[in-house]
């Protein structure tokens, strides 16, 4: 019969050693429910935080030369959906490190972005805008963390003869509190602060950064193709596949040229000469003086070069009846790129022999 009928059969005792029973198999029933919900939870907020995290802020097909304002935008959507999907996570302890991360390289990346668009002049004030002179001249100096070599490089800069008249733009590819307090100490000449907005801190585990997926430098192409690893078709011309921390410095060297001629609202209308150089260059006083001996010898001597190169790596035994000379040469990126100087009408030529998206593409 039923299971009351059979209930009502058994002694006093038996009567109370079955409803505990009774009670107990509903009570394991239940204890399992909640186990396999709660798994069920779980798994669905590490695969919401799986997606979330791995979800690059840019994809390779828009990774160009790209302005400040169109990084922000990109950036600005991206986060509003990495928000959005913190709120509805679980509070675990992987999440919260996740959390945290996102949130450092966003605040890194969209104080770089603020810094980018205000253009802000330091020492505006106390040194008069030399742009429009005919002599005028714009040193543009790529920094990453080396803050040693940059300290020097300050003072060698401070020695030059009329770097009150040059404008100084340090150009970025790592946000640091130490490099930032440096170029705080510059107080000799106009300084303006600019970011590259792909840098590898900014997007460490996904492209432009180092991706998980990333084909090892060394693999042959046969290999990768069978590994089925990012960009596996195309090595370069060594074939080699990318490595991220020396691309970057590539890219980074495009992304502030075509900045500083094309995008920069105080630069964009200037021509003549920009100076090029890196965080480890040590300068002489005659910086400015030899560039602008070298800028007149040009007109009259060799009108058709495109660029001026005021270092070497060459050991120079006797500086005294070899200082003077001037080379004519064609040029060598790994020989005459410390130093370079160009105008305007040469990047324009640079680009048109590769595609470039900046704000004239827009």
């Amino acid at each position: 019969g039923s299971i009351e009928g059979f209930a009502l059969k058994m002694r006093p005792v038996r009567l109370r050693k079955g409803v505990v029973a009774f009670a107990f198999i509903l009570l394991t029933l239940a204890g399992t429910w909640i186990l396999v919900s709660t798994r069920n939870r779980l798994k669905t907020t590490r695969n919401e935080m799986k997606e979330t995290t791995s979800r690059p802020f840019v994809s390779r097909a828009q990774f160009r030369l790209s302005t400040p304002e169109k990084v922000t935008r990109k950036v600005a959507e991206d986060h509003e959906i990495v928000e959005k999907s913190e709120k509805s996570k679980a509070p675990t302890e992987k999440n919260a490190e996740n959390v945290e991360m996102i949130g450092k390289e966003r605040r890194a990346l969209e104080k770089a972005l603020d810094i980018d668009r205000q253009e802000f002049v330091m020492n505006g004030n106390r040194f008069p805008d030399f742009l429009t002179s005919s002599e005028a001249v714009i040193i543009v100096v790529q920094v990453h963390d080396r803050a040693n070599y940059f300290r020097y490089q300050i003072e060698s800069l401070k020695s030059v003869r009329d770097i009150d008249k040059a404008l100084l733009i340090i150009s970025h590819d790592y946000y640091s509190d130490e490099m930032n307090k440096l170029v705080k100490t510059i107080d000799f000449c106009r300084v303006v602060q600019i970011f590259y907005p792909y840098s590898m801190q900014f997007y460490p585990d996904k492209f432009p950064g180092e991706d998980p997926n990333d084909c090892p430098r060394d693999i042959t192409k046969a290999e990768a193709l069978r590994k089925g690893c990012n960009n596996a078709a195309h090595p370069d011309q060594y074939n080699h596949y990318r490595e991220a921390r020396y691309t970057m410095i590539k890219h980074h060297w495009w992304w502030k040229i075509s900045h500083i001629f094309d995008g920069m609202r105080l630069t964009r209308t200037f021509d003549g000469f920009v100076l090029f150089l890196e965080e480890d260059h040590y300068v002489s006083p005659d910086l400015i003086s030899m560039l602008n001996k070298m800028s007149s010898l040009k007109s009259s001597a060799c009108s058709t070069c495109d660029f001026i190169g005021l270092g070497i790596y060459d050991k120079i035994s006797d500086f005294r009846s070899s200082g003077s000379m001037v080379h004519n040469v064609a040029w060598e990126g790994g020989k005459h790129n410390m130093g370079f100087a160009m105008k305007r009408g040469t990047w324009n030529s640079l680009k048109s022999c590769t595609q470039v998206s900046g704000p004239e593409a827009r």
